[in-house]
């Protein structure tokens, strides 16, 4: 920021500052979108407890999916330091998208719109990126993954034993 500063004046590092807060909220935006649409299809698909996939009455959305996304979201950006947080939030953002790839691999032809090769090289490629991050996010991604998993699971089993 400071090569900015001096080549472009005083006003380069607002500029850069600008850039930075509208990819920011660009990205923020994009996922809201995209969490709002899974929080969705997983309410109907009763993979969450309902009250969580409740849908708001007026927008059709899961709104406390998106409060919770949103609490737990400022409460890591707020007392988590962004050079940790985000190795992290990059490692769980290519399980999902390994995720999605394998889930489109599964379509059946009619539905799917491009040759499985491409989900392969999508999994190939978010295997390859994995890897390079460091392996204290590959490791908070796992324990992450895990707890979820585990809570999920405890859900389910309290769930079948009241039924």
């Amino acid at each position: 920021m400071a090569a900015a500063v001096m080549v472009i004046a005083g006003w380069g590092g607002w500029m850069i500052l600008a850039s930075a807060w509208m990819a920011g909220f660009s990205e923020t935006l994009g996922d809201l979108l995209s969490t709002s649409r899974v929080g969705h299809s997983m309410g109907q698909a009763h993979e969450l407890p309902h009250w969580l996939a409740a849908m708001h009455k007026r927008f059709q959305s899961p709104h406390r999916v998106l409060v919770l996304l949103a609490v737990v979201s400022v409460a890591l950006v707020n007392f988590v330091p962004l050079r940790q947080l985000l190795p992290v939030a990059s490692a769980c953002t290519l399980v999902w998208y390994a995720a999605t790839n394998f889930a489109a691999l599964k379509l059946e032809k009619k539905q799917r719109f491009a040759w499985p090769v491409v989900s392969w090289l999508g999994i190939a490629a978010c295997v390859a990126i994995f890897f390079s991050l460091p392996l204290w996010s590959i490791a908070a991604c796992a324990g992450i993954l895990g707890l979820l998993t585990g809570v999920r699971w405890l859900l389910l089993r309290t769930h079948f034993k009241r039924a």
